[in-house]
């Protein structure tokens, strides 16, 4: 007769370390990927992969996953690996067998008790070894905002993502794990610890953004 308790210890540890691609993930972008002007989300469900570019359906095909391979119309698309249970490593080769991978993160609920509306009044800021940034919400109407890099907090699904702008298009969106007033935890860094908490700043300092502003001179006097 079989060990119960062994067949029992067996199944929970198949459960742990079985992968699990369902759900949406989103692009991780780096330093060779920040550029791209999409911003790719993949749908794993029942064997179909959509794509879209971030709420933008762009496309659905079969997939299946085996062998650490994932493969998109019966052909091998990527090698695919879990760095964990919510972040995914899809790395290709290009004709010269050069490798080239890409990380997407898994998007799961926020973890908040205010709304969207409420966050984008707030300031953040965050550091890490690589990174520096402060994530201006709560002042965004000044002048000649297209000409700035900008931040705004939105939403796929039960997802919050905290997105900037350049030049008014999207560059780059990061899933936020947990959001507070006085702190908020984002999740898709390209490099470890991969999350980071952003704390909020309460008192801003003033910043003179005349040289924002174009000068009468500049500006040509049509009535003239």
């Amino acid at each position: 007769m079989k060990n119960p308790l062994l067949i029992i210890v067996l199944l929970i540890h198949l459960s742990l370390t079985a992968q699990d691609l369902s759900g949406k993930w989103i692009i991780a972008k780096d330093s060779a990927t920040v550029s791209l002007v999409e911003t790719a989300v993949l749908k794993f469900e029942q064997g179909s992969l959509s794509i879209y570019d971030f709420k933008k359906f762009h496309s659905i095909h079969p997939y299946r996953y085996e062998k650490d391979s994932l493969f998109v119309e019966d052909k091998a698309w990527a090698a695919l690996k879990f760095i964990d249970q919510n972040r995914i490593r899809l790395a290709v080769e290009d004709e010269l067998k050069n490798e080239f991978s890409t990380d997407y993160v898994r998007l799961t609920p926020t973890k908040t008790p205010n709304t969207i509306e409420e966050l984008n009044e707030f300031t953040y800021y965050y550091k890490t070894e690589k990174e520096v940034d402060t994530i201006f919400l709560g002042i965004q109407l000044m002048a000649r905002p297209d000409k700035l890099k900008r931040y705004k907090i939105e939403q796929i699904d039960s997802t919050l993502l905290l997105t900037s702008f350049k030049f008014g298009k999207r560059f780059k969106s990061m899933p936020i794990l947990n959001a507070y007033e006085n702190f908020i935890r984002l999740d898709g860094l390209s490099n470890t610890p991969y999350t980071v908490r952003a704390g909020r700043i309460y008192e801003l300092p003033e910043v003179d953004l005349s040289f924002l502003e174009e000068s009468e001179e500049s500006t040509p006097n049509l009535n003239n």
